[in-house]
Parts: C-alpha cells; sequence; structure tokens
C-alpha cells in the first residue's frame, strides 16, 4: 500500500480518524514528498525538534501542517509494519 492510499482510507483503518478528501490526501503526499525531497525529514519514527526547526526555516505556516503530514507518515510506517508482522506469522503457521 503506498502512502496516499493510506491516507484515502486511514478513517477505516485508524479507529476515531476522520475521512480526509482526495484533495488532503494529495497535499500530504505532496507535503510529504517535498519534505523527503529537502531532507528535512527522513522517515525517521519521531518528530524532532530538529524537524521541526527545519520546518519553520523552510515553510511559512510550516508548524501548522507539516507535523501532521509527519505524523500520518508514521503512523502509515507503523501500520505497514504490523501488517508486514501479520504476514511473517501466517507464513510461520504453514
Amino acid at each position: 500500500m503506498e502512502f496516499i492510499e493510506y491516507l484515502r482510507n486511514r478513517h477505516s483503518l485508524q479507529r476515531g480518524a476522520k475521512k480526509l478528501s482526495d484533495v488532503s490526501s494529495d497535499q500530504y503526499a505532496n507535503r510529504l514528498h517535498n519534505l523527503l525531497r529537502k531532507g528535512i525529514y527522513n522517515k525517521e519514527k519521531e518528530i524532532t525538534d530538529e524537524i521541526l526547526r527545519m520546518i519553520e526555516n523552510e515553510y511559512k505556516r510550516g508548524i501548522d501542517l507539516y507535523p501532521r503530514t509527519i505524523r500520518y507518515y508514521i503512523e502509515f510506517m507503523a501500520y505497514e509494519e504490523y501488517l508486514h508482522e501479520g504476514s511473517l506469522l501466517s507464513l510461520s503457521n504453514l
């Protein structure tokens, strides 16, 4: 599953999550792409003070939007890890 697919289906995968429109999902995916491209975020599993500082320096309203993008991506990585572990458990039962 790609990150954008996760965003579009997040409401059915995460308890209590609200449905994101396709436009919002596209915006979050684009923000992640730019964070990765600029080296601000490198798929860390937590948001550090350094990441927040770099976001503030790069984006005018970044502190409102970009940390949420990273939180969603961290959720996505955890979901992918959960799926991977589940498939490994299934294979070990064969």
